[in-house]
């Protein structure tokens, strides 16, 4: 059984924790194989070795260095290459909003991109899923 970003957005839509298609929606259906926090103490862009492809990688901000859109718009870029089934970028403490050149570039490398507040620490699942 296969597991894709719109079930992730599906599955969200059943609970209070808001998640936000901001891009790529025709690539949804790429699958997730495993989820990957893409955070790194000295440098963010660092993570993208570790990717094997099929992951939804999850980014706060906090271990950007500089311009965050120049360094979203390196990670995407590089992702497309590592084949990533999405990234989901927290919205709040690090990172204020996705902006249109982030956008622009998620679309081109046809990588859904999902914002999720900062706010949300952890998910409640509903205890049924309908599938």
């Amino acid at each position: 059984m296969s597991f894709c970003c719109a079930d992730l957005v599906e599955m969200f839509s059943l609970t209070d924790t808001p998640i936000t298609v901001i891009a790529g929606h025709a690539y949804l259906h790429r699958e997730i194989q495993w989820v990957y926090l893409a955070e790194a103490v000295d440098n963010f862009l660092d993570t993208i070795p570790w990717t094997k492809g099929g992951e939804l990688a999850i980014v706060t901000g906090s271990s950007i260095k500089g311009d965050a859109d120049t360094a979203l718009i390196n990670y995407l870029r590089r992702s497309k290459k590592k084949n990533i089934a999405g990234l989901v970028i927290n919205i709040g403490k690090y990172i204020d909003e996705i902006s249109p050149r982030v956008i622009a570039v998620a679309e081109s490398c046809q990588i859904p991109l999902m914002a999720l507040p900062v706010s949300y620490t952890h998910l409640t699942l509903p205890t049924k899923l309908e599938v």
